[in-house]
């Protein structure tokens, strides 16, 4: 009953809905696209893993 609500009716907590609409559009809960992800860490002397994109 709650998979139909929440997927069918749309009926979640705005908080929900939110991250379900950034997991849509971004592929992660977050409102960043994953290019932007790390520019908040731009200045500070934070090594980035050279595997990761």
């Amino acid at each position: 009953m709650r998979r139909y609500l929440v997927m069918e009716e749309a009926s979640a907590p705005g908080q929900l809905k939110t991250m379900f609409n950034y997991i849509e559009n971004n592929g992660a809960p977050w409102q960043f696209s994953q290019g932007d992800r790390l520019q908040w860490a731009k200045g500070l002397m934070i090594k980035k893993n050279p595997e990761c994109n």
